[in-house]
């Protein structure tokens, strides 16, 4: 890591879901940028760290979760705002991809999300 890297998130991934390779990493940004990256993506970890998102000037992470291919997500803004739409609709991308728009806010503030799957497990940032 840099001196200008910090870590935004730990996951707990279990041996079964990196050895069969499944699920997703799914990553909300408090600018509304969203990305999605397969589980393969992340099996081989230097010591020194991985990228798993880049992120524009001034944006931060505000969620990171782990998707399965079923989830629906719910980002929400301070205002009021909320768009709900199934994880499929974001593409699968790379680690060093920056994501695609999620969210739209009147006013750039952090974003609040959630995600909820068919397993009844919820998440929240």
């Amino acid at each position: 890591m840099s001196q200008n890297e910090r870590v935004e998130a730990f996951l707990t991934v279990t041996v079964a879901d990196m050895a069969e390779e499944r699920g997703f990493v799914f990553f909300v940004t408090e600018g509304g940028t969203v990305k999605r990256t397969g589980m393969p993506e992340f099996a081989n970890i230097r010591s020194s760290g991985i990228l798993a998102i880049k992120l524009a000037q001034g944006d931060n992470l505000a969620f990171a979760g782990l998707t399965y291919g079923d989830d629906d997500i719910l980002i929400t803004t301070l205002m009021g705002q909320s768009i709900r739409f199934h994880e499929n609709e974001v593409r699968d991308m790379g680690r060093a991809a920056g994501g695609v728009t999620g969210i739209r806010a009147k006013q750039r503030k952090r974003q609040g999300c959630g995600l909820g799957n068919n397993s009844q497990k919820r998440q929240k940032c």
